[in-house]
Formats: structure tokens, C-alpha cells, sequence
């Protein structure tokens, strides 16, 4: 995605050039912007990344400033740039650089309004309209869109890989829910061994102690016919 943008960002410079007075400060300002544009990309392509993320928007910042100062003040028409300094920090660089370009916006247009306010940058009462104006706008508003469109589409992308690891941890986990069934084999294998159980360990202790009472009974009932038949003699 950071060699995309990169790439986006020199084809944004190209209209550019165009309507800008050549030779002048804002045409050798955006050349130099092309270039390091450039150096930013071999540094993509050999895997370094950290870096081109900062200076992207840094750049750009700077050169909304500087555009600022020379051109209409606050109300020059490159101040639209300061939200895709914005959107490009928050791309790029995660909440803390969103956060901390943020701050750096503000500071740079309360930065230009404190020049115009104490007289040290003076803007005429009727600047002058020019078709420059309208490719600035054009070419900045574009910039800003892509750059929605790219945050949305990472949105979205995040959303759908949640919801997929989600469904699949659902699946697995009713999956670990439901019993596992019992085994053919192994069912037939233990009725078939109570059926081929010896006799011998058949439990005989039922009629151990059935034995056992009837002997007991049968000597009780002796020693009463005895003594029945000796108390008439006594």
C-alpha cells in the first residue's frame, strides 16, 4: 500500500507543474518534492518502511505551509491540503501519528493566522483567481478521496477477517460441545465378551448363604423336638 501511495503521490505533482510559473519557487519546490519521492520508493522497494511513512506526511505538510506563507494565507487554496496531511498520517502511521499530525496541523495554520494577524505576512484584500487555483483544489480533493476510499477498503478488510475467525472459533467450539459417539467395534467386542464369560466367574455367594440358613433352621428344629419330648418325663 506505502508504494502505491508513493506512486500517487508523483503522478499528484505532475498538474501540478503545469500551472505553476515556471522556474519559479513553487515549481523548484515541487521538483524536489518529485525527487524525494523517488528515493522514498527505492527505500520501499528495499523493505524500509518506517521511514517513507514519516516523511510522507511531513512533506506535505511542509510544502501546505510554505504555500501558505507565499501564496493567500489561511485562505489560500492549498489549506485543503492540511486534511490529506491528516488522512495520510492516520493511514500510515496508526493512531499516535493521526494524533500527532493532528496537533501539527493546527499549530501550522494558527502559525500562518499569527503572521497575518501581527503583519509580518500581508495578503491582498482581492487575491487573484487564477486556473491554478482550481487544479490545486482538483488534484488535492482527488488525493483525499483515494485516501478514503484506501481507509475504508482497510476497514473493511479488517471486519470481514474478524468475522470469518470468528465463525470458524463458533464451528470449533460446537464441534468440542457435541459427545463423541461410541464405537461400533468396541460395543460389540464387550457384549460379545459377557456372553463367552466362564461359569466359574459367575458369583456363587447366593447360594452359599441359602445353604447356610436352611442347615441352621433345620438344627433349630431338632433341638425343639427334643426338648418337647423330655419336659412330659420331667
Amino acid at each position: 500500500m506505502l508504494y502505491g501511495l508513493l506512486w500517487l503521490c508523483l503522478l499528484a505533482g505532475v498538474p501540478l507543474l503545469l500551472v505553476v510559473k515556471f522556474a519559479g519557487a513553487a515549481f523548484w519546490s515541487i521538483i524536489a518534492t518529485e525527487a524525494v519521492m523517488v528515493v522514498l520508493l527505492v527505500m520501499v522497494k528495499r523493505g524500509r518502511i518506517r521511514i517513507p511513512s514519516i516523511a510522507i506526511p511531513s512533506i506535505i505538510l511542509v510544502l501546505v505551509g510554505v504555500a501558505m506563507y507565499h501564496g493567500q494565507g489561511i485562505r489560500d487554496v492549498a489549506t485543503v491540503g492540511l486534511f490529506v496531511v491528516v488522512s495520510f498520517a492516520g493511514l500510515l502511521l496508526g493512531v499516535r501519528g493521526l494524533l500527532t499530525f493532528t496537533v501539527l496541523t493546527i499549530l501550522t495554520f494558527g502559525l500562518i493566522s499569527y503572521f497575518e494577524i501581527s503583519g509580518v505576512l500581508i495578503v491582498p484584500a482581492y487575491p487573484e483567481t487564477s486556473s491554478k487555483h482550481v487544479v490545486i483544489f482538483a488534484a488535492t480533493i482527488a488525493l483525499f478521496a483515494v485516501l478514503q476510499r484506501l481507509t475504508l477498503q482497510y476497514l473493511f478488510d479488517n471486519l470481514r477477517a474478524a468475522e470469518i475467525s470468528e465463525r470458524t472459533l463458533s464451528q470449533r467450539n460446537a464441534e468440542l460441545e457435541v459427545p463423541a459417539p461410541s464405537s461400533p467395534n468396541l460395543t460389540s467386542a464387550l457384549s460379545h465378551a459377557s456372553r463367552n464369560e466362564p461359569p466359574s466367574c459367575k458369583p456363587r455367594s447366593t447360594k452359599a448363604s441359602s445353604g447356610f440358613i436352611s442347615a441352621a433352621t433345620s438344627t433349630r428344629r431338632s433341638r425343639t423336638a427334643r426338648s418337647s419330648a423330655l419336659s412330659p418325663a420331667t
